[in-house]
């Protein structure tokens, strides 16, 4: 959350302890790969739709969000 947001997006987890962040743009090609933080910075990405993977040990939880 914000969605739709324009300088950072803050990740909940639910205690789930992600490892990796994943940003993907609309066509699907990695744009971004870092380790988990609650705090992304989105700034210097073009407005539009783009898509988040958590991914931990056990799972990936995949998210999207809109840059505007």
């Amino acid at each position: 959350y914000p969605n739709p947001s324009n300088d950072i997006i803050q990740l909940e987890t639910a205690g789930i302890p992600f490892k990796q962040i994943q940003l993907f743009n609309i066509q699907g090609r990695m744009i971004r790969e870092l380790k988990f933080q609650k705090q992304v910075n989105i700034s210097e990405l073009e407005n539009g739709l783009y898509f988040i993977k958590l991914v931990s040990e056990e799972q990936v939880v995949e998210l999207k969000f809109m840059k505007q």
